[in-house]
Formats: structure tokens, sequence, C-alpha cells
């Protein structure tokens, strides 16, 4: 599928989405990882210091970069339970 395709299929093809650069690109989990962690009002660095990871893993998992490896996610969700997130949140990324 071309990327215009894609892109349009996903709804930013007029617009560029700051979350993935108007790649138009952008999984799920990625969005659904930054919207917990920003309404939980954590920065990259807090989330990443308690899921003992790179803040730099963060953000490559919210704009897609990187497919998460599961014990990189199983980190993560720990790391929000102990930060805050409830178990619907949690679920909202697994």
């Amino acid at each position: 599928m071309p990327e215009k395709d894609r892109i349009k299929k996903i709804g930013f093809a007029n617009t560029t989405c700051r979350v993935c650069m108007g790649s138009g690109i952008v999984s799920s989990v990625g969005l659904k990882l930054r919207e917990i962690r920003t309404g939980l009002g954590l920065t990259r660095e807090s989330l990443a210091d308690e899921a003992l990871i790179s803040p730099e893993t963060i953000r490559n998992i919210e704009i897609s970069k990187v497919r998460p490896r599961r014990s990189t996610m199983e980190n993560i969700h720990k790391a929000l339970g102990n930060l805050g997130a409830d178990e619907e949140q949690l679920q909202e990324i697994k």
C-alpha cells in the first residue's frame, strides 16, 4: 500500500500529527501509552526511571518507531501501576 494511502486510511492526510511527525504511522499502543503517561502528569524520564529503561525507549514506543519487547512492556505496565495508573488504563496498552 502506498504511504499516502496508508496515511489517509488512519486520518492524518491533511494535518501534521505532533506524535508521528506527519508520517501517519502511530500504533494505538504508543498513543495510549502517551495518553496515560501525560494524564498521570509523568514525564518520559520519570516513567523510564521507574521502568528501568531509557526515556528514548519510551519516546520511540510512543511514536511507533520501535515495537517493544514483551519484557519492556511488562516493565512499563509495572511502572505505570506503581505510579498511579488504574487497571483499566493498563488494559488499554496490553
